[in-house]
């Protein structure tokens, strides 16, 4: 590229002339080029920002979901436990009850 410049700069003033013209042309198209890689790179970077903020949402999420299921599980084994004392009971009371028949068809 400095090659071409600098023989069409040696070829007289229309060389310096088309020089000039050469060297605002690649001037230009790299600016713009440079602009647009600004913005498809701030672009992008927003996107990033926003996957993380989403992704540490989905963090949160999962956390609290995974506390919600270890008070859950821990729920049901009360409950289990509970259920046992009832069946306890429950069989207690009706062995109470053959009982208490029992006396009553022996008169």
């Amino acid at each position: 590229m400095e090659e071409i410049i600098q023989q069409l700069a040696a070829s007289g003033p229309l060389g310096v002339i088309a020089a000039g013209i050469v060297y605002l042309v690649i001037y230009f198209q790299r600016k713009q080029t440079s602009e647009k890689r600004n913005d498809d790179t701030a672009q992008l970077q927003k996107q990033i920002d926003d996957l993380t903020t989403q992704l540490q949402e989905e963090k949160t999420s999962k956390q609290l979901l995974e506390k919600d299921v270890k008070y859950l599980m821990s729920e049901i084994t009360g409950i289990k436990e509970d259920i046992k004392e009832m069946k306890n009971t429950l069989n207690s009371m009706a062995l109470a009850l053959e009982r208490i028949a029992a006396k009553y068809d022996d008169k």
